[in-house]
């Protein structure tokens, strides 16, 4: 197995380093659901775009950073689409998440730029456990320094990364990842590694499918693990899950846009979920909040994401996500 160097990214948005059980057990391998369909027992080609409002919440390590740091004009948009794989259905998942990021050093003239995060993945259906077949990401982004930095001007508050990881999972052997950094162009560096992507007692996701597959677990799940391979520790990680109950009382008032309709107020039941790394170094949490499936054979909400928050580097806060439109 070839193993070399990667590059890091202190963008903690996604799950970067960043498997499912039954009931309680968190050890085994969970059969997934079709739960984005109107009926989980039926294949029906989706067509499916989500789309977020990204905003920022300060945390407790803010006031450490000896500089401002501000988030505004933040979406977050995906795409799920039925496709032929070779052995049969799939889906095809993008997701887009941009936003304006502004730094600013005491009486310094503030910099704003523009971060993007785009990733387009390939995945088997239920009837191959959500196998990954490929993935893309490519990363600009402009991420706070260490708070232990000493800047002497806003653009010495941020460092910048400009790169992308692709992978494939052939039907044999070794997965292979390949880091292209683009962050200096006239010295653009390429990282292969290979690695087995095996099962083994848990499932196998793609990094960039965590949270489609947060989807598809059925409500008999309390907890669970999932394995994913992550290239900037250059090994295989599990992924520690734990649902609530289902919220029946409270907060179940969301304000969509159903197919470009006007927004309206709907009552949905969810489940939140931790994700957090099952590592001696397990880092921060993310936590995000599923639709619960309906009563009877119509599953109205589709299991969607409704809300996600993701931590960001340093404790210096959050983005939280909120969904604003369903389109299918």
């Amino acid at each position: 197995m070839k193993k070399k160097t990667v590059i890091s990214s202190a963008l903690a948005v996604l799950l970067c380093a960043s498997c499912f059980s039954a009931c309680g057990t968190g050890d085994n391998k969970i059969e997934f659901g079709n739960f984005w369909n109107d009926n989980e027992l039926v294949y029906d080609n989706i067509n499916e775009t989500l789309a977020y409002d990204v905003s920022f919440v300060q945390g407790a390590g803010y006031s450490s950073l000896g500089y401002e740091v501000s988030y505004s004009n933040g979406t977050y948009v995906t795409t799920l689409e039925s496709i032929t794989l070779p052995n049969g259905g799939g889906y095809k998942y993008t997701t887009t998440l941009e936003i304006d990021v502004t730094y600013q050093y005491k009486t310094d003239e503030p910099v704003v730029m523009h971060d993007r995060i785009y990733t387009e993945t390939l995945l088997y259906d239920r009837t191959y456990n959500l196998r990954p077949v490929s993935s893309l990401k490519q990363v600009l982004s402009h991420s706070p320094a260490s708070d232990n930095a000493s800047p002497k001007s806003s653009e010495e508050c941020y460092v910048a990364y400009n790169y992308s990881v692709e992978t494939i999972y052939p039907a044999e052997g070794d997965a292979v990842t390949t880091i292209t950094n683009t962050s200096d162009p006239e010295n653009i560096k390429t990282v292969i590694q290979e690695f087995s992507a095996s099962s083994g007692k848990y499932s196998v996701l793609d990094n960039e499918t965590l949270l489609l597959a947060l989807r598809a677990i059925p409500a008999s799940v309390d907890s669970a693990t999932v394995k994913m391979y992550s290239p900037y520790v250059e090994r295989m990680q599990k992924v520690a899950l734990s649902f609530s109950d289902v919220d029946e009382d409270e907060g179940q008032e969301f304000k969509l846009s159903m197919n470009d309709t006007e927004p309206q107020t709907y009552p949905i039941a969810y489940r939140s979920v931790t994700l957090k790394l099952n590592e001696t170094n397990s880092g921060a949490t993310q936590t995000a909040w599923i639709a619960q499936r309906s009563q009877g054979t119509k599953n109205t909400h589709h299991n969607v994401m409704l809300r996600l928050e993701t931590p960001i580097a340093y404790s210096i806060g959050s983005l939280v996500y909120e969904l604003r439109s369903i389109n299918r």
